[in-house]
């Protein structure tokens, strides 16, 4: 007959403290026995109570980077820089130019401001008309720069109101060119054979950033 042995191993004792607190023991010794210290219980009570440390796991494999998102939408537009500085291109001739022969069909050019940049400009002209005519001889004098124009005129000679033998003419415009371009100054007058001349023609571009408005009145 097998022999049951009656050893009492710390497995059993920590499983008949638990049953004597499940019976009401936990009541009992609530009451008249309170635990205020780990010293209190036996070294080999403790023991059973405490678990082994568990292993520490292993570290997993570095991920795969995932794919590039898509961009990310247009931001919205800057504020607008400063004005860059202006370029003024001119030319000039203040000596006398004689247009005798330069009739209404046949004007003479008097002065031209060529090598333009491609761009927006401000273009003035001056020049200074002059007739000896003894009888009213029209004086007509063009700025062009491109599709663009302006025209200065008046009667000269005796026979003009005052007799006026001379006048300034002013001229302006503006214009965009798409490429190298030039502006000129034309001159004709209507007496064939009187002295008529002009001087002191000057041309001034002034490359602007652009023509907001160019419109007739």
């Amino acid at each position: 007959m097998q022999r049951v042995s009656t050893r009492l191993t710390p497995s059993m004792g920590v499983a008949l403290l638990a049953l004597f607190f499940a019976l009401g023991g936990g009541a009992y010794a609530a009451k008249h026995y309170v635990l205020t210290s780990t010293k209190q219980i036996s070294p080999k009570v403790l023991k059973a109570l405490k678990g082994r440390t568990g292993k520490t796991g292993l570290t997993g494999p570095a991920g795969t980077p995932g794919a590039t998102g898509p961009a990310g939408a247009a931001g919205a537009a800057g504020a607008t820089g400063p004005q860059g500085p202006s370029t003024a291109y001119a030319a000039y001739h203040d000596a006398v130019l004689d247009i005798n022969t330069n009739l209404f069909a046949n004007p003479a050019t008097v002065l031209t401001l060529d090598n333009l940049p491609a761009g927006s400009y401000a273009i003035q002209a001056k020049l200074v008309a002059d007739s000896e005519s003894s009888s009213e001889d029209y004086t007509s004098c063009t700025l062009a720069a491109g599709g663009d124009s302006d025209q200065s005129d008046d009667y000269l000679g005796t026979g003009a109101t005052g007799d006026s033998f001379r006048a300034v003419f002013a001229l302006q415009l503006v214009h965009t060119f798409a490429a190298t371009g030039a502006a000129t100054i034309n001159c004709y007058h209507s007496n064939s054979g009187d002295l008529s001349f002009v001087k002191d023609v000057k041309i001034t571009a002034i490359q602007l950033g652009s023509i907001a408005a160019n419109t007739a009145g």
